[in-house]
């Protein structure tokens, strides 16, 4: 499948393996605290997140060379930074994924 970009610029930075500084990676989780559009608080209380019940993320990366990890110094983004497009309407899918939980890193970190 032909991928679309929104912008070149986007497309450049996407691109970028993930060594390169700086890059863009879609990421799809698989982890249900990481997906689910809410949040509990300690009092039961129950808070919506800002981000779509779905499971990509977007990041602009310093480079990596090991597996993606939420530790990583990185910059979430919902916007292209270049042409301001919602990423989530225009990426949200699995052949625009850089990076998949459980397939190509596994999270470390508990729930």
């Amino acid at each position: 499948m032909s991928r679309k970009f929104c912008c070149e610029n986007f497309e450049t930075y996407y691109s970028l393996p993930k060594q390169a500084s700086p890059n863009i990676r879609v990421v799809k989780f698989i982890s249900d605290w990481l997906i689910n559009s809410t949040l509990k608080t300690l009092s039961g209380k129950i808070i919506p997140k800002r981000l779509p019940n779905i499971p990509f993320r977007f990041f602009i990366t310093l480079g990596y060379t090991g597996d993606f990890d939420l530790d990583m110094v990185m910059l979430n983004i919902s916007f292209c930074p270049f042409c301001g497009i919602n990423l989530f309407k225009k990426y949200a899918k699995d052949d625009y994924a850089n990076e998949i939980e459980g397939v190509t890193f596994k999270l470390t970190h508990d729930s």
